[in-house]
């Protein structure tokens, strides 16, 4: 299951994945708008019962992890920060350490998705 993947790869402090999983690489940037989408995918299922009864407690969890950090990169004029400029296919991974971080409209899309899914299931 992805999901399993993911949860072995989500920062433990601030509940963000770098922006490089597959290396394991903790000297990629934590990503916001990813993190985002992540938890938006993670409570959708949770809300439509697409998750085996096992798996519910634990993607119920990360998927909150996630969202507290997403809240953690929402800036004082209510943008989400910490967003990659865009992800094209590079030759080396520092390709995609070199990629800016901005705040993105796709990533404000993304943000908001995940917060929707949030209050739908929280409040």
């Amino acid at each position: 299951m992805q999901l399993r993947a993911l949860a072995r790869h989500q920062d433990p402090e601030s509940g963000l994945w770098h922006t490089i999983l597959d290396h394991h690489d903790e000297a990629s940037y934590l990503e916001s708008s990813c993190a985002a989408g992540f938890a938006f995918g993670m409570l959708k299922a949770l809300r439509l019962r697409l998750l085996p009864e096992g798996e519910r407690e634990a993607v119920e969890k990360m998927a909150v992890k996630a969202v507290k950090g997403v809240l953690t990169k929402v800036d004082e004029k209510g943008e989400l920060v910490g967003v990659s400029f865009g992800t094209p296919v590079f030759d080396t991974v520092q390709g995609y350490k070199d990629i800016p971080v901005a705040s993105m409209p796709y990533g404000q899309a993304v943000g908001m998705m995940a917060l929707v899914e949030w209050l739908r299931r929280y409040i």
